[in-house]
């Protein structure tokens, strides 16, 4: 798999699991290389491990604010304030669409395994992958 096509694979895959799960279309941003660590001054990121032919890892991050919405809309219940049932959506969210690109990669790559989601809350905080830097 080719980079333009692991981003169309996983634009393909937010897509779907927004419209289906979600019942909101999502558009595409143009596409960038960022090679700063992720941060969030107050908000939620999810994070699913991906191992086999690949290793590495997924990462959903948005403010507090969308975690609730993402939550609202799992659940069709209010969510004011980021709890337990925010941060299990936005793990499911997180586990949802990097499952569907690992179904879309395994056809190129060969089997994948997906880790449990980790999901972690607070302000101002920072995020960083030891990997390999390409």
């Amino acid at each position: 798999m080719q980079r333009p096509e692991i981003i169309l694979a996983v634009h393909a895959a937010t897509a779907e699991v927004f419209s289906t799960m979600l019942g909101v279309e999502v558009e595409s941003a143009p596409v960038h290389a960022d090679s700063s660590n992720p941060s969030v001054v107050e908000g939620v990121m999810a994070f699913v491990g991906i191992g086999g032919p690949w290793v590495g890892s997924g990462v959903i991050s948005c403010g507090a604010s969308f975690a609730c919405r993402i939550c609202e809309l799992f659940l069709m219940t209010e969510a004011s304030a980021v709890n337990e049932e925010v941060l299990d959506a936005v793990g499911e969210l997180a586990k949802m669409i990097i499952g569907s690109f690992k179904t879309a990669a395994k056809a190129v790559v060969g089997p994948l395994g997906l880790s449990v989601p980790t999901v972690v809350y607070g302000k101002n905080f920072m995020s960083k992958s030891l990997g390999n830097k390409e």
